[in-house]
């Protein structure tokens, strides 16, 4: 629809606003809905190049002074009309890429345009830009959800006959990914802010200067990025105040896990996001001191270059304080990308105390295994040291039953059988001996590392034996760690 309000006290602007409403009669002014097919042909009836008679003409919307702000569908949709992105690229001088994939998955861009367009005629200032908004919700019993907030605009000043300022603000966008038929606040915001500054008297001085709109959009921008931006202090501080609150249902590491992560994503998207239009207001500001300055490079020839002289010189009041504004909202975006990357790091501490804790669990469990494993391994060595006991203790016996049972050689005389006993005796004698000494060696000679830890020289054993008896004490613990793990692993094997 098409609504003038009351000139209130800028007299000298007309303030034009296109809303892209599917019932002009009943919708409120605020409210910004897709358009029927009737709304569609009073919009492009507004950019029309050919009267009725099929005669060239200047678009409706350019050919009267005032300032005029028209919200369109997305660009996307309006990409499919041939006959409308002709116009608006003659008539705007919008570059093809605004209209590709290239211009509409950009995360932020700015380009300005200049040249005059007849010989003795007023200069054409242009621009196109983009901006890109990420916004998280809180979602019980689900990770974070999100979406994302576009924002296409397109401009140009020129002067009418009469020697006022001609300014038409496009947005695009504003609809773009909207399935619950709600308007987005970006676009009530824009159209709040420019009937204030109407209200306030201001309008003039905006539209006085080619890139004055801006001043306006940068701020509602502003506005929202900080809104936004302090959206994630909500799910962070939960992490940070619960992060020890071990009856929490959220403390399950693998749930816990994949949150953290999936917050720190929107997190490094939304601080991409502030970057690339920290970069963007850069240009804007730019662009602004050469255009004030008369510093750029005419897309005219140099005899048409020249019409513009009387122009040149100090910059007006306004253009100097547009650009303050401007770089007063480039400082406050430079602030929001800090806090941005304060945000960030503080949930990587998060994702580095949950992995440590982790890891400390799993030492944990390492650590009472390795205790099973020692208590296994000596109860092991106590029944080795058993049998070789019970061996050491039955082999004398058995060898000497060995000898008495053997056939010893006799002669029919007693003297070598009386013989035969004395050297068997002596046999006997120097085998118990023996064995006698192998079995105190080994009872009470031990092995070389055993008698170091007797004296003392030897601790970590000890040490380890009492770390790992104070865990098993702790079974509660245990249980839980083992417990967590095990949800742990089958988080990432399932994921």
């Amino acid at each position: 629809m098409t609504s003038r309000s009351p000139p209130a006290k800028d007299t000298q602007q007309e303030w034009l606003v296109v809303d892209w409403s599917s019932d002009a009669a009943t919708q409120s002014p605020d409210l910004v809905r897709r358009s029927s097919t009737s709304g569609v042909q009073e919009t492009l009836a507004l950019f029309e190049t050919r009267d009725s008679e099929g005669l060239p003409q200047r678009p409706p919307i350019l050919s009267s002074a005032g300032f005029k702000l028209c919200f369109l569908p997305d660009v996307a949709t309006v990409a499919g009309d041939t006959r409308l992105v002709q116009t608006l690229t003659e008539n705007f001088r919008v570059p093809s890429f605004f209209w590709e994939s290239l211009g509409t998955e950009a995360n932020g861009f700015f380009r300005g345009h200049r040249e005059v367009m007849s010989l003795g005629g007023p200069p054409f200032y242009s621009t196109v830009s983009r901006f890109l908004i990420k916004s998280v919700d809180q979602v019980p019993n689900r990770l974070v959800d999100y979406h994302w907030q576009y924002a296409a605009f397109a401009s140009c000043w020129s002067k009418a006959q009469n020697g006022d300022p001609v300014v038409v603000l496009l947005c695009f966008d504003m609809y773009r990914e909207q399935s619950d038929g709600k308007p987005r606040g970006l676009a009530r915001n824009i159209k709040h802010a420019f009937e204030q500054q109407q209200t306030s008297g201001n309008l003039s001085h905006i539209a006085s200067c080619p890139l004055g709109i801006y001043s306006v959009l940068i701020a509602t921008l502003l506005s929202e990025f900080d809104a936004e931006l302090w959206g994630f202090k909500s799910p962070l501080r939960d992490f940070e105040k619960n992060r020890l609150n071990a009856t929490n249902e959220d403390q399950d590491l693998g749930t816990r896990y994949g949150k953290m992560h999936e917050l720190s994503r929107h997190i490094i998207h939304m601080s991409e996001t502030i970057e690339v239009t920290a970069q963007t207001i850069e240009q804007i500001v730019v662009t602004h001191q050469r255009w004030s300055k008369r510093e750029f490079v005419s897309s005219a020839p140099p005899s048409m270059a020249a019409v513009d002289q009387t122009e040149q010189g100090d910059r007006s009041s306004d253009e100097a304080n547009i650009e303050e504004e401007l770089l007063f909202d480039l400082t406050l975006f430079r602030n929001l990308k800090l806090r941005a990357k304060s945000f960030e790091k503080r949930l990587h501490n998060e994702i580095q105390l949950a992995f440590n804790w982790v890891a400390a669990q799993n030492s944990a469990i390492q650590q009472e295994l390795l205790f099973a494993q020692q208590v296994s391994l000596n109860a092991g060595k106590s029944i080795r040291r058993t049998v070789e006991i019970a061996s050491m203790t039955f082999l004398p016996a058995t060898f000497l039953t060995g000898v008495f049972g053997m056939n010893m050689p006799t002669f029919t005389g007693d003297s070598w059988s009386d013989m035969s006993w004395e050297l068997g005796g002596v046999l006997i004698a120097l085998l118990a001996a023996i064995m006698v000494g192998i079995l105190i060696i080994y009872l009470f000679g031990g092995d070389q590392d055993e008698r170091q830890r007797k004296d003392g020289k030897v601790r970590e054993e000890q040490i380890n034996y009492q770390v790992a008896g104070e865990l098993a004490t702790r079974s509660s613990i245990r249980r839980r760690a083992s417990k967590r793990w095990n949800r742990l692993a089958q988080h990432f094997m399932f994921s």
